[in-house]
């Protein structure tokens, strides 16, 4: 008789049995399908992390540094041409008065400021940060840091000076849009403050020396004269924030949403303005307890994405090249250090169930087909007083044990999936989000935050990202562990009942 056809006898002969291996091989194997596709789902989730959070660098410079070589949009744009550079820009960024009202973030309970300041203008209510930008498109909005709410990003055009009367386009932030009844078209003034003594005004040579801050508030040549640039909304930016959980936090998100965009030729133009306006301010009240570094005023910011995390370390080492001395990169890549921290935690708990399914699976699997060849010793000892060949005998109780424990491997994808998705909801997600959201509350934002290139991720957006869905990659394992596991508690108790002669099979009273 055929193996197969002997093995589809033996199945349906010994349906009891059959159901109790279907049964064990299922439970085991949902288990090492729960543990396989939450550590599958750990790994995919590092990965989308990465691509949602983009591996950005600036340029640092030491603190203990006086003087130094200033960076150009020149060189930017060098370093800018590397192989492993996505996009790059070098945004000017300079402030402007208005008569709107800027936005205050949400506190946590529990966290004070006082974020009010005057600004010695009447009608004058905020002052915002205006940042340039020298692509059209607007990384922020590119890589999803900001999301377009209204209206559109600059186009081509935009990005050289327009003419006189024209408005310049820029993106304002919806908080701010709401706060003060702002949309796509609404035209507005900024204004910049320039020092502007009256005509008979009687300055000493070398400025008025020695006076005090307050002096120099109230002195009667300290006369600002607000000059106006008019602007045209184009675009509305949408960014959320959690409520800020310390003062850090809150002068951050401050910042970032009181920022608006502009074209970087609009910001230089401002930049122009206060510089004239520095000028005169130090030219006139000269005061030993002021400070102004022309050089480090015309000095440009800069940022590069890269196109991956494993690109940094040669980006780095080209860029230094190019670099004058004294500068270096650093990135933004440490946040994801307490995430990859609470992940690989979770991984070591993944491995070791993973671990501890497999051995009881061996364990177990090779007891219970023991005692199921045991019942079937003189079956098998006549099998070989026939002269049936030991490959053929163990082909034949492999093929019984397979064909049933792919049904329940089958069956346990399922099931399995189904646990680790509420393992990983209930327990492993809120890990991850605690090690998520640590350095927001205990660290100082870095200066890319503050231009707006780095923010919390929220616990929906990790929910979204922490997927335990199957795949064709997961499915394969899962069947190679799954079998293997099967496989390997199978032969080994055959083999050794196979050791045995007939006849010591046939005469004794039990196996082994």
């Amino acid at each position: 008789m055929h193996i197969i056809k002997r093995s589809v006898l033996s199945i349906k002969r010994k349906l009891g049995k059959t159901f109790l291996l279907l049964g064990l091989v299922f439970l085991l194997s949902s288990l090492i399908a729960g543990a396989l596709m939450i550590d599958q789902a750990i790994n995919s989730t590092a990965d989308h992390l990465k691509q949602r959070m983009p591996i950005i660098t600036e340029l640092s410079i030491g603190i203990e540094v006086t003087e130094f070589e200033l960076i150009t949009s020149e060189l930017v744009r060098e370093i800018g041409a590397l192989p492993y550079v996505r996009a790059f820009d070098y945004p000017i960024r300079v402030s402007a008065l208005s008569q709107f009202h800027y936005h205050v973030p949400e506190l946590e309970p529990g966290v004070t400021t006082n974020h009010e300041f005057g600004f010695g203008f009447e009608e004058i209510n905020s002052s915002f940060r205006l940042q340039g930008v020298s692509h059209p498109e607007v990384i922020h909005v590119t890589y999803g840091l900001f999301d377009l709410a209204e209206g559109r990003v600059f186009n081509s055009l935009e990005m050289q000076p327009l003419g006189e009367g024209v408005p310049t386009p820029v993106l304002i932030p919806s908080v701010v849009a709401e706060l003060n009844g702002l949309s796509v078209g609404s035209v507005f003034n900024l204004y910049d403050p320039l020092l502007t003594p009256p005509e008979n005004a009687n300055i000493p040579e070398g400025g008025f020396v020695g006076l005090t801050w307050e002096e120099i508030w109230y002195h009667p040549y300290n006369v600002m004269k607000l000059i106006p640039f008019e602007f045209v909304v184009i675009g509305i930016l949408d960014l959320n924030y959690h409520a800020a959980p310390h003062l850090d936090s809150f002068f951050l998100q401050q910042v970032v949403y009181n920022t608006f965009f502009i074209p970087n030729w609009k910001a230089q133009r401002l930049r122009e303005n206060s510089f004239e306006h520095e000028v005169r301010y130090h030219e006139i009240f000269a005061s030993e307890e002021s400070y102004f570094n022309e050089e480090l005023f015309w000095s440009v910011g800069a940022f590069w994405i890269l196109e991956n995390a494993e690109q940094l370390e040669p980006f780095r080492e080209a860029a230094e090249q190019i670099l004058p001395e004294f500068y270096t990169i650093v990135d933004f890549n440490h946040i994801f250090d307490p995430l990859q921290d609470a992940m690989a935690g979770i991984g070591i708990i993944t491995n070791q169930a993973l671990i501890f399914a497999i051995g009881a699976t061996l364990i177990m699997l090779s007891l219970l087909i023991t005692l199921y060849l045991r019942d079937r010793r003189h079956e098998l000892g006549i099998y070989l007083a026939l002269g049936e060949k030991k490959i053929k005998i163990i082909s034949q109780i492999l093929m019984e044990v397979l064909a049933v424990a792919v049904i329940g491997i089958s069956l346990a994808i399922f099931s399995g999936n189904i646990l680790a998705t509420h393992v990983s909801r209930e327990l492993l997600l809120n890990e991850i989000v605690d090690g998520w959201s640590a350095p927001f509350r205990s660290e100082v934002p870095s200066g890319i935050e503050f231009v707006g290139l780095g923010r919390e991720l929220r616990a929906d957006e990790l929910a979204e990202l922490f997927d335990v869905s199957l795949n064709t990659q997961t499915i394969m394992i899962f069947y190679a562990v799954g079998l293997a596991s099967v496989i390997v508690s199978t032969a080994v108790p055959i083999i050794y009942i196979l050791e045995l002669k007939p006849k010591e099979i046939l005469t004794q009273g039990k196996i082994g």
